[in-house]
């Protein structure tokens, strides 16, 4: 069992974690009008939009090692950038 102290470092950590990757402070290029940034994380639900795929195919693929971070139990997030570059190595050529 945790103390006092060792649980409110515990939920530092985490709310830490949590304003680094919400954060939006960081200075993004100015992309014109119309044209939105694409968010660094992602959560299961927007990377199957995005792929084209179930929540259930998504979590088969942390399963087989899809690039993520696991916040909590079930707050995970996925980055960008290492999905689609996983992706890339996986990716089949036909003949």
């Amino acid at each position: 069992m945790l103390t006092r102290g060792e649980f409110r470092e515990f939920q530092r950590s985490h709310l830490l974690i949590l304003r680094v990757m919400n954060d939006n402070s960081n200075p993004q290029p100015d992309l014109g009008a119309g044209q939105a940034t694409q968010p660094d994380y992602e959560n299961k639900k927007q990377l199957a939009a995005r792929l084209g795929v179930s929540v259930r195919t998504i979590d088969n693929l942390l399963t087989r090692g899809l690039p993520h971070l696991k916040l909590t139990s079930k707050l995970i997030r996925s980055p960008r950038a290492a999905v689609d570059e996983w992706l890339a190595e996986r990716q089949v050529s036909r003949a």
